[in-house]
């Protein structure tokens, strides 16, 4: 299993000299908790990517992945991407509440079968190689909230059977789902999936 290096107890200031050296040990993937010296502070560091699997006011968990790493995401979890963000939107299309519900359904199976595949099988194996235990976790706690916003849009159209929803009750839909999926998509695309990438080709 890739090490972790903990360098919390490292000050702001020397913290890009020390990841250089340490990336010259392991420049296939280098994986390291500090305290973040600010926002963005990453992009003035050239000589890696930095995938950010955990970020607080206080520290990140990134993996530096090597500069010639094709970050695209393959065609397939492009496609599920695209797929999960434009299909939300179609829930709301038909005027028919049938239909909605409908919607709603084959959306609902969409989700709960990313979520399924991330948890029985990614994480897991994820897991076996590099020890980011609380990214997971937070990821599966915003999958807890994807299925929580499901719930809540199935309510909302219940609860008016034969009304369109408001324009602020579909304003605090798409901020508990729909935000939250943007959110969770991206950390997936910008971490987990890249550093899928890098242990695939270490064996």
């Amino acid at each position: 299993m890739m090490v972790c290096h903990d360098l919390r107890s490292r000050s702001a200031t020397d913290l890009p000299s020390i990841l250089e050296s340490l990336w010259v040990e392991s420049p296939r993937g280098l994986l390291a908790v500090s305290h973040r010296p600010h926002k963005k502070w990453t992009a003035a560091l050239t000589f890696a990517h930095p995938l950010i699997f955990s970020s607080s006011a206080l520290y990140e968990l990134i993996l530096w992945a090597p500069k010639d790493l094709d970050l695209n995401l393959s065609d397939e979890v492009a496609l599920e991407q695209r797929r999960l963000l434009d299909d939300y939107r179609d829930i709301f299309k038909p005027e028919d509440r049938s239909l909605q519900r409908q919607a709603l359904k084959l959306y609902t199976d969409q989700i709960h079968q990313h979520i399924a595949r991330d948890e029985s099988n990614f994480y897991p194996l994820l897991l076996e190689r590099i020890p980011v235990e609380r990214a997971l976790k937070e990821l599966s706690y915003e999958h807890r909230g994807l299925e929580k916003g499901l719930q809540d849009i199935s309510k909302s159209l219940e609860d008016r059977p034969h009304e369109k929803l408001t324009a602020k009750e579909r304003e605090r839909l798409d901020l508990n789902f729909y935000h939250l999926l943007e959110h969770h998509l991206e950390r997936e695309r910008n971490a987990l999936y890249p550093a899928w990438k890098i242990l695939s080709k270490k064996g």
